[in-house]
């Protein structure tokens, strides 16, 4: 029970984050903790892409429903199975989604500077404590 409840408060606690503060605050702390500019970036463009993809699932979805697909009904094997034609196009868009962001950033230079600058500074306010 503990543990169920520790991962439930991890959950709503990062939801909480990750929904008042905007993007390129986290990406600009997780720089001020000495975190590779590649991993922040990495960390934040998944954390841009959770809308996309949960959007696009409901999409699939709907269209899997209007073709006689009965998602998530029956036994649990049958339930997971049933995810099955969903999760194929899930993965090939997002396989396609990174290879157009991988393309965009070489596009734009993305790596070719050690060093990145910001627009603005981020600074803690004694309403953050």
């Amino acid at each position: 029970m503990t543990l169920v409840l520790r991962i439930f408060v991890m959950i709503l606690a990062s939801t909480v984050i990750t929904v008042s503060t905007p993007i390129e605050d986290i990406l600009q702390l997780l720089k001020k903790l000495k975190m590779p500019h590649q991993l922040a970036f990495v960390i934040a463009t998944g954390i841009r892409f959770i809308p996309t993809m949960q959007k696009k699932s409901e999409m699939i979805q709907e269209a899997q429903r209007a073709r006689g697909s009965e998602i998530g009904k029956g036994g649990i094997v049958k339930s997971i199975k049933s995810y099955i034609p969903v999760l194929i196009p899930m993965i090939v868009d997002s396989l396609r989604m990174s290879d157009n962001l991988a393309i965009a950033m070489l596009n734009r230079g993305f790596g070719a500077m050690k060093t990145t600058t910001d627009l603005y500074e981020i600074r803690m306010f004694p309403r953050d404590i």
